[in-house]
């Protein structure tokens, strides 16, 4: 159980460096611009919504055993880098198709970077937790 709990640490903490990455891009924003994010990426909620359903099928999945541990991690982060990849494709169109300053999209970019590895780290860890038992 202890990768469980430094997968749980690592996931955490590329989110919180995501956040801190995104408020620190977002504070050179003018006021304007600001306002057109919350358009922009209104959507969210479904966006999070969408990965706490992968995350919870991926564990359901490892405990139902229905396919090898390993397999399922492939498919799962296959699944996850699919979903991922076209959120970052698209917000960053949206944000070109909206003239964000180039830094701006560097840093979107960067943070979305930052969310996967935590969330790759923290799918791998609860796997190596999972094999080990």
């Amino acid at each position: 159980m202890n990768n469980f709990l430094l997968s749980f640490i690592t996931l955490m903490f590329s989110f919180f460096v995501a956040k801190g990455v995104s408020e620190k891009a977002n504070k050179k924003l003018d006021a304007e611009k600001r306002a057109e994010l919350f358009d922009i990426f209104s959507n969210s909620k479904l966006t999070m919504i969408t990965t706490g359903i992968l995350i919870a099928s991926f564990f359901v999945s490892l405990k139902m055993d229905i396919l090898d541990p390993v397999v399922i991690y492939f498919i799962y982060m296959l699944s996850l880098l699919i979903f991922i990849l076209y959120k970052v494709i698209d917000g960053y169109k949206k944000l070109k198709m909206n003239d964000f300053p180039v830094l701006y999209i560097k840093s979107f970019l960067f943070a979305s970077g930052v969310r996967f590895l935590g969330l790759f780290s923290f799918c791998l860890l609860v796997l190596t937790d999972f094999m080990s038992q």
